[in-house]
């Protein structure tokens, strides 16, 4: 909730400015999603700087082992703070893939708020056919986006083609909260071509941290008002509605695989995994 030194005494009584409206709205996220580091990558759903640091080492690690000339690709436009970051980290160029050519030119606006040792480069191409050449990657990044493809089999594959040998695959997705163990992403992932490395299962605080964010927004709501308008203020709202409907039934979950040499005969059944979460999450 804002500390009460934020909110304006006479908030009834004349019209906010601006500044005491973003400074409430400022306030109204968990602890965890205002650090700066948090802030700067920019996320537009769960990510903390836990999060962030536990990707950076995994890739740090992983990369004294890889050739030194592989790319990261970041799966994902509009979460391209996530890649840049970690590109800044492990001073490797780093590729941001997006369907959308909007998603692209957010990506390349953020470029600048980071110190990249390679300019990044961006590939308008869909996740499951990215146009990339073969084996060009360390490792493929994807929060809050290969979760949400139309076939996961599809993408994963072309996460495999991009990959060296040995590569590392790390991306978020929701699961039903009876599949702890995401049966489905690993039957997928096996099947691509993915030895599982780990699964992070960040259901507990993830549940705790989005639940304060989406209550705290409904409860200032007349704020959200009047800083967006009531169209979309009505669509925020609506979407924190559903967020806290489905928490808990759903469990979030982070994924580590590497990729094989070789990978099994790819069957004729298509895996689709479907999530009930909101695409749009406020931040």
């Amino acid at each position: 909730m804002p500390a009460p030194h934020l909110v304006p005494a006479h908030r009834h009584n004349h019209p906010l400015s601006r500044v005491e409206i973003d400074a409430v709205l400022h306030a109204l996220d968990p602890a965890e999603l205002r650090s700066a580091i948090v802030r700067r990558v920019g996320a537009r759903s769960f990510l903390t700087e836990d999060v962030l640091g536990r990707l950076a080492l995994r890739l740090d690690r992983h990369a004294v082992y890889s050739n030194t000339s592989s790319a990261l690709v970041h799966l994902g436009g509009r979460s391209a703070g996530i890649g840049l970051w970690l590109a800044e980290a492990t001073r490797r160029p780093v590729i941001a893939v997006d369907p959308e050519q909007l998603a692209l030119e957010l990506a390349m606006q953020a470029c600048g708020a980071f110190d990249l040792e390679h300019f990044p480069s961006f590939q308008l191409a869909a996740f499951d056919a990215t146009k990339l050449p073969t084996a060009c990657a360390y490792a493929v990044v994807s929060m809050e986006a290969l979760y949400l493809a139309q076939y996961v089999d599809d993408a994963l594959e072309e996460a495999h083609r991009v990959l060296d040998d040995g590569g590392l695959l790390l991306f978020d997705a929701y699961v039903a909260d009876a599949d702890s163990c995401a049966s489905g992403w690993v039957h997928a992932l096996q099947k691509a071509g993915f030895d599982l490395i780990d699964i992070d299962d960040q259901t507990e605080h993830w549940r705790s941290v989005t639940r304060q964010q989406h209550l705290a927004r409904l409860e200032y709501a007349g704020y959200l008002t009047e800083r967006l308008g009531q169209r979309r203020a009505t669509q925020e709202l609506a979407a924190s509605r559903s967020m806290l409907a489905v928490l808990s039934t759903t469990r979030r979950i982070e994924l580590v695989a590497r990729r094989r040499h070789t990978r099994f005969a790819r069957g004729s059944q298509r895996l689709v995994v479907r999530t009930p979460l909101m695409t749009l999450t406020l931040r």
